[in-house]
């Protein structure tokens, strides 16, 4: 017993050293799940419980709990889903392209009217330019 108790030690060591392989975690697995906790040294106990614990996890095990489906919806958190999906068509749908601004902050929505906005601005910017020259120009 004792040197069955060495070699288990030596496998729990390799397996929190993850140097274990596939075949020495589920002699741990087994020993652990058909040993008694109550007759496993001090050190051994806490693998035993990770042990267990992982087992009990795979085969969902939980005495108590019962199990709920996870694909059922209520009926409040299909209206809330239906009622968010009305509201984003209604954002996208209403939704206007803003091409710029008008001198007084408002939204210009339509690509003709910023278009002769840009035209606008263009012209100003000529004018603004030639009247700089002619002052720069201006004889004494």
């Amino acid at each position: 017993m004792e040197n069955n108790i060495d070699q288990i030690r030596a496998l729990i060591q390799k397996w929190y050293e993850g140097e274990n392989s596939v075949k020495e975690e589920e002699m741990l697995r087994a020993f652990f799940l058909s040993s008694d906790t109550l007759d496993l040294p001090k050190d051994m106990k806490t693998a035993a419980s990770i042990f267990r614990g992982e087992a009990g996890i795979r085969k969902e095990n939980f005495p108590g709990i019962e199990k709920k489906s996870s694909h059922r919806f209520s009926y409040f958190s299909m209206i809330m889903a239906l009622a968010a999906s009305v509201a984003l068509i209604f954002f996208i749908w209403g939704r206007k392209e803003t091409f710029g601004f008008n001198y007084d902050g408002s939204k210009i929505t339509e690509k003709s009217d910023a278009m002769a906005s840009a035209e606008y601005m263009q012209y100003l910017d000529l004018l603004e330019d030639n009247l700089n020259m002619i002052t720069y120009l201006k004889l004494p």
